[in-house]
């Protein structure tokens, strides 16, 4: 079993590589065209929709947030290209696992964590992330000291390639956090007004 998955990972990786290379080479050129910069997003998509088919096991497990949270502290501070950030994570007693698997769950935390270091615009982030118990499930509430999101401007900033900063960002992050969390019946949804947004997730249930 062990040799099988080792020779999915080492198909799966030459895929993914001969993907990001494009991509790369796309966005080499200088300027790079909108239709270079459109082509290279979807390579970009393409591995990540790869990527996200891999699972250990095909029994879905429960997902335990403090662990992934704990996980998170240490990935944030990994990230390059941004100042030291002030990262104040909150758990409330009680927490159930979640039906979100963890590298989904990683995934969507260290998207919307570094969407915010995006919009502290070069300043040192400020980013409070608290979880707590749920009437159904695990609520997580994810809040910097940005602006926050430009007026009518909350379910445009989910959309493929929408983007308010100047630089090379490719407006992908927000959407597949969303789509990862709605395929384990959860929801993501911004707080209008705030620099918040609001990821709900239902409990994990062992399958009959």
């Amino acid at each position: 079993m062990a040799a099988d998955r080792w020779s999915l990972w080492r198909t799966l990786s030459r895929g993914l590589a001969h993907r990001l290379a494009n991509a790369a080479q796309m966005l080499a050129l200088d300027p790079a065209p909108a239709l270079a910069r459109l082509e290279a997003a979807g390579h970009v998509t393409m591995a990540q929709a790869r990527l996200s088919e891999v699972r250990v096991d095909g029994t879905p497990c429960p997902t335990l947030v403090p662990e992934v949270l704990e996980d998170l502290q240490s990935l944030q501070r990994l990230q390059s290209g941004f100042p030291s950030t002030d990262l104040d994570v909150q758990i409330g007693p009680g927490l159930e696992a979640v039906n979100l698997p963890a590298a989904d769950l990683r995934h969507v935390l260290l998207a919307l964590v570094t969407n915010a270091k995006q919009a502290a615009a070069g300043e040192r982030a400020r980013i409070r992330i608290t979880a707590r118990p749920a009437e159904a499930g695990v609520t997580i509430v994810i809040e910097d000291s940005g602006p926050g999101l430009p007026a009518g401007l909350h379910e445009r900033a989910f959309e493929p390639y929408f983007t308010t900063r100047e630089d090379d960002s490719l407006g992908l992050g927000l959407t597949v956090a969303r789509t990862l969390v709605r395929r384990a019946g959860g929801t993501l949804e911004p707080e209008p007004g705030t620099s918040r947004f609001v990821l709900r997730l239902p409990p994990w249930r062992r399958a009959r």
